[in-house]
């Protein structure tokens, strides 16, 4: 479970949404190499699990493909050569992540 942060009147409607990650990538600590190369998005205990395609950018960002969506992260250390187009897995803290709805 993630924070809403729109109003509870709108939480039961279909939306467009903004992920919000406050929680940056460290290789080996809450990132790693995936062992399907498919999209993913679950729960695990207290923490949130997305896995995806990682696209590294300038300026030490990062994003994840995850069903389409692209989630920013900051990158925090320099990660293993082949990272960029890899898929991997990242697991946050739930109270580290969420949701803004927008209309297209």
């Amino acid at each position: 479970m993630v924070l809403w942060r729109d109003g509870p009147e709108s939480a039961d409607h279909r939306h467009h949404v903004e992920w919000t990650v406050d929680e940056d990538i460290l290789w080996g600590r809450n990132t790693q190499a995936a062992a399907l190369a498919e999209p993913g998005l679950w729960q695990e205990r207290d923490h949130v699990v997305l896995r995806g395609r990682l696209a590294l950018h300038d300026d030490d960002v990062a994003t994840l493909e995850v069903c389409g969506a692209h989630v920013m992260f900051d990158v925090a250390a320099p990660l293993p050569e082949g990272s960029d187009g890899a898929w991997v897995e990242i697991r946050v803290e739930t109270d580290s992540v969420a949701l803004c709805s927008f209309e297209i």
